[in-house]
């Protein structure tokens, strides 16, 4: 399974292409999860971490991926995606309102 690299647009579809697939490879957890998810041994985590994180990074336009070179964590790595890149169009803003 290939992912299409990020190049900063369209985040919607990158994120759900990149949930699903880490989804098929039971990696889901550090993307939703800041701390160690229950029932994950904190060096089962950090492997884990490790693994999610340079799979989002390999599927970044180098821009982008430097970037986000600092982020430390996959949960630090996707909020900075999504604050950088998530449209946030009037309609939705309405609605968090």
């Amino acid at each position: 399974m290939s992912l299409r690299k990020f190049d900063g647009s369209n985040l919607n579809f990158y994120k759900e292409k990149m949930h699903d697939y880490l989804i098929v490879k039971g990696q889901i957890a550090p993307i939703e999860y800041e701390n160690v998810a229950e029932g994950y041994k904190p060096n089962e985590w950090t492997k884990m971490d490790w693994i999610v994180h340079a799979t989002i990074r390999m599927n970044l336009f180098e821009s982008i991926y430097y970037m986000v070179q600092s982020c430390m964590t996959t949960f630090e790595l996707w909020k900075a995606l999504s604050n950088t890149y998530e449209k946030k169009v009037p309609a939705t803003k309405i609605y968090l309102i």
